[in-house]
Protein backbone atom coordinates (compact mmCIF):
# COMPACT_ATOMS: atom_id res chain seq x y z
CA UNK A 1 0.00 0.00 0.00
CA UNK A 2 1.35 3.41 -0.96
CA UNK A 3 1.58 5.93 1.86
CA UNK A 4 0.58 9.57 1.77
CA UNK A 5 3.40 11.82 0.55
CA UNK A 6 2.45 14.76 2.79
CA UNK A 7 5.00 15.97 5.33
CA UNK A 8 5.36 19.00 7.55
CA UNK A 9 7.67 20.40 10.22
CA UNK A 10 6.49 20.51 13.82
CA UNK A 11 5.95 24.22 14.57
CA UNK A 12 7.79 25.60 17.60
CA UNK A 13 4.56 26.37 19.53
CA UNK A 14 3.47 22.72 19.22
CA UNK A 15 6.92 21.50 20.26
CA UNK A 16 6.69 23.69 23.36
CA UNK A 17 3.16 22.37 23.99
CA UNK A 18 4.41 18.76 23.88
CA UNK A 19 7.17 19.55 26.35
CA UNK A 20 4.85 21.40 28.74
CA UNK A 21 1.72 19.26 28.60
CA UNK A 22 2.96 15.70 28.32
CA UNK A 23 4.74 14.50 31.47
CA UNK A 24 6.19 11.43 29.76
CA UNK A 25 7.43 13.28 26.66
CA UNK A 26 11.20 13.07 26.21
CA UNK A 27 13.05 15.85 28.03
CA UNK A 28 15.27 16.48 25.02
CA UNK A 29 14.43 16.70 21.34
CA UNK A 30 15.90 13.24 20.62
CA UNK A 31 12.56 11.54 21.25
CA UNK A 32 10.38 14.21 19.62
CA UNK A 33 10.00 13.95 15.86
CA UNK A 34 10.22 17.39 14.23
CA UNK A 35 9.88 16.16 10.64
CA UNK A 36 6.32 14.87 10.36
CA UNK A 37 5.33 12.29 7.74
CA UNK A 38 1.70 11.26 7.34
CA UNK A 39 1.54 7.43 7.65
CA UNK A 40 -1.97 7.07 6.20
CA UNK A 41 -2.70 5.49 2.79
CA UNK A 42 -2.12 7.75 -0.23
CA UNK A 43 -5.78 8.37 -1.08
CA UNK A 44 -7.05 9.16 2.42
CA UNK A 45 -8.08 12.79 1.86
CA UNK A 46 -6.98 16.20 3.17
CA UNK A 47 -6.78 15.44 6.91
CA UNK A 48 -3.22 14.44 7.83
CA UNK A 49 -1.53 13.22 10.99
CA UNK A 50 1.95 12.24 12.10
CA UNK A 51 3.59 10.74 15.15
CA UNK A 52 5.37 13.33 17.32
CA UNK A 53 6.52 11.17 20.24
CA UNK A 54 5.88 7.88 21.98
CA UNK A 55 4.68 8.12 25.56
CA UNK A 56 6.26 6.12 28.35
CA UNK A 57 4.64 4.51 31.35
CA UNK A 58 1.77 2.12 31.89
CA UNK A 59 -0.69 4.04 29.74
CA UNK A 60 1.62 4.18 26.71
CA UNK A 61 0.24 5.78 23.57
CA UNK A 62 1.65 8.60 21.53
CA UNK A 63 1.30 12.28 20.72
CA UNK A 64 0.17 12.99 17.15
CA UNK A 65 0.22 16.24 15.14
CA UNK A 66 -2.85 17.00 13.03
CA UNK A 67 -3.17 19.22 9.96
CA UNK A 68 -5.30 19.82 6.89
CA UNK A 69 -4.01 19.97 3.32
CA UNK A 70 -0.68 21.73 3.04
CA UNK A 71 -1.27 24.01 6.08
CA UNK A 72 1.15 23.59 9.01
CA UNK A 73 0.06 21.37 11.90
CA UNK A 74 -2.28 23.26 14.22
CA UNK A 75 -3.24 20.68 16.85
CA UNK A 76 -1.96 17.75 18.88
CA UNK A 77 -3.78 14.64 20.03
CA UNK A 78 -2.70 12.07 22.62
CA UNK A 79 -3.96 8.67 21.49
CA UNK A 80 -3.54 5.06 22.66
CA UNK A 81 -1.46 2.74 20.48
CA UNK A 82 -3.07 0.34 18.04
CA UNK A 83 -3.09 -3.06 19.75
CA UNK A 84 -2.22 -4.87 16.49
CA UNK A 85 1.44 -5.89 16.18
CA UNK A 86 3.77 -3.22 14.91
CA UNK A 87 1.07 -0.91 13.52
CA UNK A 88 2.17 2.72 13.84
CA UNK A 89 -1.38 4.08 14.10
CA UNK A 90 -3.64 4.56 17.13
CA UNK A 91 -6.30 2.28 18.61
CA UNK A 92 -9.54 2.38 16.61
CA UNK A 93 -8.05 3.92 13.45
CA UNK A 94 -10.13 3.73 10.25
CA UNK A 95 -7.39 2.86 7.77
CA UNK A 96 -5.54 -0.41 7.29
CA UNK A 97 -2.70 -1.20 9.64
CA UNK A 98 0.55 0.60 8.79
CA UNK A 99 3.89 -0.93 9.81
CA UNK A 100 6.48 1.22 11.56
CA UNK A 101 9.19 2.50 9.26
CA UNK A 102 11.50 3.89 11.94
CA UNK A 103 13.28 2.40 14.90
Amino acid sequence: MTRCAEFQWLPRPLLDEVRAAVPSAPADDDGILRTLECPLPAAHGEEHCALVCELEGDAGGAVWALWTGSRPPAALATLPDCPVGRCVLWAGHEHGHQPRTYS
